[in-house]
């Protein structure tokens, strides 16, 4: 009820009156019901291309002007109100819109439709995050070119906040982002974060590749020393796995 309360404030205040969109209100800005201050932006996310055009046509006509208009939003600044920014991306529901965030405590939502919500959603684990005083990243996060700009969102997330970021959630970044990752893809994470190899951590880096193929030259077979010695350490290992058996 506290986040749908929100939303309708902060809906009201760039939106007064009636408004024919369907949009999703999602991200940072309900961080105003942990910290009660002024969200910094309003994230809009139009359910379609033909509601971004309505929505950003309605925003204009009741008091806002667009600043800019980028790679992935239009920013818009309507005075009294924070920076508003409409996303070029037109998720079809909420539950897609949410599906690709990154944070738990950004994974927030409502759904609006014609005027009215149809659906909210708080991500399961946002109530444990908060009892912890703890910035974590979702439990499903969705393999990306920019998943490692979620170390700055982290970090800003902790500051504003006053929480703390778990070395799990900073390892389990590395890990799904970075260590998974093909030699190009690191590479462009890297690029995209800004990031040079030198702040990649030690247990993330990767000190192997193993590559499909075949050796220059073929190989020759074992000598009957080598194919003893390859006998005797078998047979030791069988040895000792009878005897933890044991």
């Amino acid at each position: 009820q506290s986040v749908e309360r929100l939303a309708w404030k902060l809906i009201n205040t760039i939106l007064p009156h009636s408004f024919k969109s369907s949009f999703c209100l999602a991200g940072g800005c309900f961080k105003s019901l942990i910290h009660h201050k002024e969200p910094n932006d309003i994230d809009l996310w139009p359910l379609s291309d033909n509601y971004r055009v309505t929505l950003l046509q309605e925003l204009q006509e009741q008091g806002s002007h667009v600043e800019s208009d980028g790679e992935f939003n239009t920013i818009l600044q309507r005075p009294g109100s924070p920076r508003i920014e409409v996303t070029k991306k037109c998720p079809p529901s909420l539950n897609h819109c949410l599906s690709h965030f990154d944070l738990e405590l950004s994974c927030i939502g409502v759904e609006f439709k014609e005027g009215k919500i149809v659906d909210s959603h708080i991500y399961w684990d946002v109530p444990e995050a908060v009892k912890k005083r703890e910035v974590r990243i979702v439990k499903r996060l969705e393999a990306h070119r920019y998943n490692l700009l979620t170390l700055g969102r982290l970090r800003r997330y902790a500051e504003e906040l006053d929480y703390t970021v778990p070395s799990t959630t900073l390892a389990n970044l590395w890990r799904i982002a970075y260590s998974a990752a093909t030699i190009e893809d690191r590479v462009e994470l890297l690029k995209a974060a800004n990031l040079g190899l030198s702040e990649v951590p030690e247990h993330a880096g990767i000190e192997r590749i193993f590559v499909d193929g075949y050796p220059h030259e073929k190989c020759r077979p074992f000598t009957g020393s080598e194919l003893e010695t390859i006998r005797e350490k078998l047979f030791e290992n069988q040895h000792e796995l009878v005897n933890s058996k044991h």
